[in-house]
């Protein structure tokens, strides 16, 4: 006999089926061919449904531990916000450029308030971000902002909350364009330096020059830029001035290069929320260089206004002596106490005199450093000297002398 309920064959009388257990009921008496062919289209289409209910069952087991992926780019922000002028704008709210609360929502099937194994861990601890733009940090309208988003996905595989994970692996980047900052007004701060001294007598001294009396006017809300008192200002209609001013970037210099690297330095940022940019930062201006007359490199007509200071000087001196010019030497020393100096010996009646400018400093065109102020110094015409060897050997002794011509 056959079970009604699963078609198992039992012996003939028995009450439960010993396939299935359920009470065997009834059963009428069938073709034993046909019952062959019944049983076996019983056995196949049991064993197709049994078949598919095994895939339906593993698909829903394979499908309930699977990691499931939300992706990342539904919960940032489709545009930017920026603020600032064109040129040095930045973002705004960068820290709810992603929503924080929808991903953690969705990761957990809005199961999850962000609290893991008893303690507050959420979705935005595993999670870093960084925003880069061209020209070094700063915005103009046209710029690309890329944001970056890094994912600590072992972090997230260990936190039971978060096994679902986000797609697109564990960097992802995102890129804006600038647009909608206030154009402003540039300036050109470097447009009023003339250039810059470095002075190798006083351990390379850097000085910067700026143009005299140089204004000009930028047309837009009183806006204009001054040099006044070696300084240089910015002033407004709409704030109070305030300096710009240049320094040296480092003391490092090539003198062959003929120029140096300034940048620039300012007292507050508020330029910016004047509507003001910089044209630059920093810039590459001429160099004027001063050192110690070296060797016979002085012009001639240096030279000639120099001699002349001290034929005048010694005229003054001896008015009745009528002293002529003998010689002109310049003395290099080691500049470590003494300076380089024009030394002229001078005949009188009866004696010979010397008498020298000290700290000769010449440009690098070989012209004399502020040749109107230098002064003679006469302090040696209380010694009289019976030669011109005995005058000359009784100077202090320099490292190197040239005999400069007489004029």
């Amino acid at each position: 006999m056959y079970c009604n309920h699963c078609g198992k064959e039992n012996p003939d009388g028995s009450k439960m089926c010993s396939s299935c257990g359920l009470e065997i009921g009834k059963t009428e008496k069938i073709n034993n061919t046909q019952s062959k062919t019944d049983k076996k289209k019983l056995i196949t289409f049991g064993g197709i449904g049994f078949g598919v209910l095994a895939v339906i069952i593993l698909v829903i087991v394979i499908s309930s531990s699977a990691t499931s992926k939300v992706s990342l780019k539904k919960y940032v922000a489709e545009e930017l916000e920026y603020s600032g002028l064109n040129g040095y704008g930045f973002v705004e709210n960068a820290d709810s450029l992603i929503n924080w609360a929808a991903l953690q929502s969705d990761i957990s099937d809005g199961k999850d308030d962000g609290y893991v194994d008893g303690h507050y861990a959420p979705i935005a601890g595993y999670i870093t971000y960084e925003i880069t733009s061209e020209n070094n940090g700063t915005l103009s309208n046209g710029d690309k902002v890329v944001f970056t988003v890094r994912i600590a996905q072992d972090k997230l595989e260990e936190s039971p909350a978060y096994t679902k994970g986000i797609s697109g692996g564990e960097e992802q980047e995102f890129e804006f364009t600038v647009s909608g900052l206030e154009e402003g007004v540039t300036i050109d701060v470097f447009d009023a330096v003339e250039g810059v001294v470095i002075d190798s007598t006083l351990n390379n001294n850097v000085t910067i020059k700026v143009k005299d009396n140089y204004v000009r006017d930028y047309g837009k809300d009183g806006i204009n830029v001054k040099t006044e008192n070696g300084k240089i200002r910015v002033y407004g209609d709409n704030f109070r001035s305030f300096e710009i001013s240049v320094h040296s970037r480092s003391d490092n210099y090539d003198k062959t290069k003929g120029t140096h690297k300034l940048v620039t330095s300012v007292e507050a940022d508020g330029y910016k929320n004047y509507g003001i940019l910089l044209a630059k930062t920093e810039a590459d201006v001429n160099i004027t260089y001063i050192s110690y007359v070296e060797a016979n490199t002085i012009n001639s007509a240096d030279l000639a206004k120099i001699t002349q200071k001290a034929k005048d000087d010694i005229k003054n001196r001896f008015p009745d002596q009528n002293c002529t010019l003998e010689k002109t030497i310049l003395y290099v020393y080691d500049g470590t106490r003494y300076y380089n100096s024009v030394v002229y010996f001078f005949r009188g009646t009866d004696s010979y005199y010397a008498v020298w400018c000290d700290n000769v400093k010449q440009y690098s065109n070989n012209s004399i450093v502020d040749i109107d102020k230098l002064k003679i110094d006469s302090n040696a015409w209380y010694m009289a000297y019976s030669s011109l060897a005995e005058a000359e050997q009784d100077m202090l002794k320099p490292v190197k002398q040239f005999t400069l011509s007489a004029f």
